[in-house]
């Protein structure tokens, strides 16, 4: 093992500043690259020395002392609340998460990464924390930390629901709504609310914006958005309501086993737009929801991987049914490491160049992202049909990177067959 040099990191640092940068394109991706290792395997060791720091100073209790994590906070210029959080995730790397702590230092991950597993994983015991760590570290290429997040609580659901539903009452307890004047004619309103809530407010607030700007308001979508939930929350009504006409119900979609529905299982449920929730908190949602007119449909699932199946099209346009399967499918958007929610569904291989109307040949992106894979020098090259979907993209360099489906949103059942899940389309009457 290597002995720490203080100097000697001192004399990497002014090296880097002093550092010119490369002639080409690829040599700087690929320096972008490699430096970002460089800051994973930095992080790991500020781990390790926090750690130590942590163990030379305990109280009668064993914990650190409270000063550690301002110590900490200061030595990394950061917010004594940032030294906590620091310091409860290099002890969680040292003691309880020791792959994601050697990933973290090969730069396979980074802090934030490390942060989302450490603090996604918080409520289990020490055994199962080690098996959680086992797992997550195989499914890290590629994810975003939407997607990333959205395992972890599927894995840890699995480990122990008890101890993550006791997680979700204490977060329950503390919902709040708070106001603050920013100074500036603008205020801040946070809502911590349930968040089998927020699909629903995020649907029927998006709706309304949308509904206003096919009626030519020259509004943005995100003014239009905090506008009409300014007015609700005020007791005010939006353009629609005020003009006596009736909103549509505004759809949420809960995809949830047979078993799991029938109280047999205990594979988590995945509600659209929010990730996986509890089998007890999906089977509460579907049998005690007043407000809810349900309707089941049938989508498959393949037993090997998990993967959603379902239908191709002979049109340019995506139909609006396949336009659901691929958002329902791909969840975020589908460019690596990318969380923002999928606001178009496009062909990876432009119908221009041939491109098929297809499961296959559709990805569900972001705006910014679907625009930019435009430019000249990029690419969407889908994958081979016989396996999960995946999209390879190339960048102008000629660096690849591979998009992966997130996979069913429950783990594929026990048995070797293909299996049925259940699309329970929650109509909510606006």
């Amino acid at each position: 093992m290597n002995r720490l040099d203080t100097d000697a990191l001192r004399a990497l640092v002014d090296d880097l500043a002093l550092t010119q940068p490369p002639a080409t394109d690829t040599e700087l991706i690929d320096q972008v690259e490699a430096l970002e290792r460089v800051k994973s395997a930095a992080c790991a060791l500020q781990a390790t020395l926090t750690a130590g720091l942590a163990t030379l100073r305990p109280t009668s209790t064993g914990k650190p002392q409270a000063s550690v994590s301002n110590e900490i906070a200061l030595a990394r210029r950061e917010s004594p609340h940032v030294g906590q959080r620091k310091t409860t995730l290099a002890l969680a790397l040292a003691h309880d998460l020791p792959t994601t702590h050697l990933a973290l230092a090969r730069g396979d991950l980074n802090e934030n990464r490390a942060q989302i597993i450490a603090d996604e994983t918080a409520q289990l015991s020490h055994d199962d924390r080690l098996k959680a760590d086992a797992e997550i570290t195989k499914v890290l290429d590629g994810l975003g930390d939407k997607a990333l997040t959205n395992k972890i609580r599927r894995i840890v659901l699995m480990l122990d629901e008890d101890a993550a539903l006791k997680r979700r009452r204490k977060a329950m307890a503390n919902r709040h709504l708070t106001g603050r004047d920013l100074g500036d004619g603008t205020a801040k309103i946070t809502a911590i609310v349930p968040d089998i809530m927020l699909p629903t407010i995020m649907g029927s607030l998006d709706k309304a914006a949308a509904s206003c700007r096919a009626a030519g308001d020259e509004r943005t979508r995100a003014q239009l958005t905090v506008d009409i939930a300014a007015a609700r929350l005020a007791g005010l009504t939006d353009a629609d309501a005020a003009n006596g006409k009736s909103q549509p119900p505004v759809a949420v979609q809960l995809l949830v086993s047979a078993e799991t529905l029938l109280g047999d299982d205990s594979t988590p449920g995945h509600l659209a737009g929010h990730g996986p929730i509890p089998a007890s908190v999906a089977r509460h949602l579907v049998a005690t929801c007043e407000a809810t007119r349900s309707t089941l449909r049938r989508v498959f699932a393949m037993p090997q991987d998990g993967s959603l199946v379902t239908m191709e099209s002979a049109q340019r346009l995506f139909p609006p049914d396949l336009r659901a399967f691929i958002k329902l499918r791909d969840d975020t958007c589908r460019n690596p490491y990318c969380n923002s929610p999928v606001r178009h569904v496009d062909h990876a291989e432009p119908a221009s160049r041939g491109g098929q109307t297809s499961v296959g040949n559709g990805q569900g992106v972001c705006e910014w992202c679907n625009y930019t894979k435009d430019h000249p020098g990029w690419r969407h090259q889908p994958g081979p049909p016989d396996r999960p979907h995946e999209v390879t993209v190339t960048t102008p360099t000629g660096h690849t990177y591979v998009s992966r489906e997130p996979g069913a949103p429950m783990p594929p059942p026990r048995r070797p067959s293909m299996v049925e899940a259940h699309f329970l389309e929650c109509m909510l009457i606006a």
